[in-house]
């Protein structure tokens, strides 16, 4: 579960095969094209061609603490 505090939106990601993601962001319109990427514990995935950008750790399985940013600089 990803929880967006500026939207106050909460939707679920799943780090799928072949570093696709599944997810049901409010505002996914390129499923397509999501990706995710995992060195030792640090991960980073993208949405909508790149629109927005994820950073973290993973902390364990289920969970992975972070930054966020989209392409107009907005965290």
């Amino acid at each position: 579960m990803y929880e967006d505090g500026l939207h106050d939106w909460k939707y679920e990601v799943t780090f799928a095969e072949n570093g696709k993601i599944i997810t049901t962001h409010p505002n996914e319109i390129t499923p397509d094209n999501d990706v995710w990427t995992q060195h030792n514990r640090n991960i980073e995935f993208s949405f909508n061609n790149e629109y927005s950008i994820y950073k973290g750790k993973r902390i364990d399985l289920y969970r992975t603490e972070g930054k966020a940013i989209n392409s107009i600089g907005i965290k």
